[in-house]
Formats: structure tokens, C-alpha cells, sequence
């Protein structure tokens, strides 16, 4: 969100064992999985739609923000992604998307079958249009419309710009990037923190040194201190246990030390459907 109002929406990961969902009797474990599937629809249906990288996380914020207001208990969350995506992709600048063309990919998705032909008037069209403009206006109100949003892709990118990193370890930190929005981590760390950690993971994963990146003694990563990295990185492993980075959970006590770590094949070059 704008600098001003993303502390409103910047969780701890305490905050997610005492969500609307759990309240109404969602177990924690229960709650990660219906997330999980929420966000797999938005992959599986924003990329059939070809919207942009940064549309999708868009779309993954708005749903992890949604389900810190409202429960999983009464909100469908097939309904919320279809909103969530068609929302995204109206704020977007390459990724704006007719309400029938969400529609019919929703369904398409929904029901498995990517030549299913639909019309405007059939029961499934209409019910599907309905639900998606319903739940457009009911995450805005939860998300009291804030709507800006900042990415850490988009600081990704300035700091490339600006410092020599090399690109396979660019395309790994923005696979680790994507992941982190199927999460729940979008919305427990800022952007900046996104960014770092997705590097430091990265260097680690494909054995690059980092130690050019590092801004000064106290061994941070773009202002961001070791601390809140290896928590990130400890909560991603909490959530993602069979991931290529199951060998980072010990401290990260030098920066520079890429030895005995994950080769670069496993590292997949988008979020795993």
C-alpha cells in the first residue's frame, strides 16, 4: 500500500492464528490450505487471462487482506479470487480485463475445462458475472479501498539497477517473490523486506555470494537486518516444507557462505500450481 497506510495492513504472523476464520472454527492448518487454493485459482486463472506478474500479486494481496476482515466460514473463496483478479486487472495498465472475460476464465477453471464454450446468457455466466461484482464491492469496503499498492518486484528492480546482481539470481528471487503472496507473507512484511529476503535467498539457493550487497557492518541487505530475513525466510519454510529452501533454516551467520545448499534446478521459474 502507499507508504502511509501499509502499516494498517502489515500483520505479525501471530495475527494469522486469530484471523475471522479461526474464530469461527477454521484450524490455523485448515485456514493455509483454503488460502492455498484461493491463490492457485488466481494463478490458474490470471494466467490463462495473460495478465502481468505484478496484476497477480495485486490480486493475492486483495485476498489475504480480505480474509484478515471477513471469514472463510460465509465467503466463498472462488467468489473473492474471481473479484480479487477482476479488481487487479482494473488497476492495472497492460492487464485490464472485461467482467465477461473473467467470467467465462473463472468458469473455465473452475469446472476444468479450458474449450468449454459459454454464452452471456447461460445460468453459470450470469450466477458467476453476479458473485465477482458482489464480492468487487465487498473487498473494497474491507480493504476500506486502498487500492495503491507497492511491490517488491518493483523494488526488485530499482535495486538492479542500481547494483550488479547477477540475473539467475534475479529470476530466482522473483520465484521466491510469487511464492511468498500464495503465503500469506505479502501481508506480515514490507515490500523492502520481500525484496531482501528474496535475495538473500536466492544467493543462497544458486551458491552466488551476496557480500556486494551488503550496506554495512551490521550485515543488512538494503537497510533490511538479518532478523527479520531469517524470520521470513523461517516462516515461508513453516508454510512451504517441501520447498528447495529447506536447508536455510539454520541462521544466516555469514553472508557470503553459500556452501553445501540446494542446487539452482530445483528453483521453478513461476509459483507452483
Amino acid at each position: 500500500m502507499r507508504n502511509g497506510n501499509i502499516n494498517k495492513w502489515k500483520f505479525s504472523p501471530n495475527d494469522l492464528t486469530k484471523t475471522p476464520s479461526v474464530t469461527e472454527g477454521f484450524t490455523e492448518a485448515r485456514e493455509r490450505v483454503f488460502r492455498e487454493k484461493g491463490c492457485t485459482f488466481i494463478y490458474r486463472v490470471s494466467v490463462s487471462l495473460e495478465m502481468e506478474c505484478s496484476a497477480i500479486a495485486t490480486a493475492y494481496l486483495f485476498f489475504h487482506m480480505f480474509y484478515m476482515r471477513e471469514s472463510l466460514q460465509r465467503n466463498n473463496i472462488y467468489d473473492v479470487a474471481g473479484a480479487c483478479i477482476f479488481l487487479a486487472s482494473k488497476l492495472s495498465t497492460n492487464s485490464i480485463r472485461k467482467i465477461n472475460s473473467v467470467v467465462v476464465a473463472c468458469i473455465r477453471k473452475a469446472l476444468k475445462n479450458d474449450n468449454l464454450v459459454l454464452q452471456e446468457t447461460d445460468k453459470e455466466v450470469i450466477l458467476w458475472r453476479k458473485n465477482i461484482l458482489f464480492y468487487e464491492e465487498t473487498v473494497l469496503n474491507a480493504i476500506n479501498y486502498d487500492t495503491q499498492v507497492e511491490l517488491p518486484y518493483d523494488i526488485l528492480l530499482e535495486w538492479s539497477k542500481k547494483n550488479y546482481i547477477p540475473k539467475k539470481v534475479l529470476q530466482a528471487a522473483w520465484c521466491f517473490i510469487n511464492d511468498s503472496f500464495r503465503f500469506a507473507l505479502c501481508i506480515c512484511y514490507h515490500p523492502n523486506e520481500l525484496a531482501a529476503t528474496a535475495l538473500y535467498v536466492a544467493s543462497r539457493l544458486l551458491r552466488e555470494p551476496l557480500s556486494v550487497l551488503v550496506t554495512d557492518s551490521h550485515k543488512t541487505i538494503f537497510d533490511v537486518s538479518f532478523n527479520v530475513i531469517e524470520e521470513m525466510t523461517n516462516q515461508f519454510l513453516q508454510s512451504y516444507p517441501n520447498s528447495p529452501m529447506s536447508d536455510l533454516s539454520r541462521s544466516p551467520e555469514t553472508l557470503g557462505d553459500t556452501n553445501n545448499h540446494s542446487p539452482a534446478k530445483h528453483i521453478s521459474s513461476s509459483p507452483q500450481a
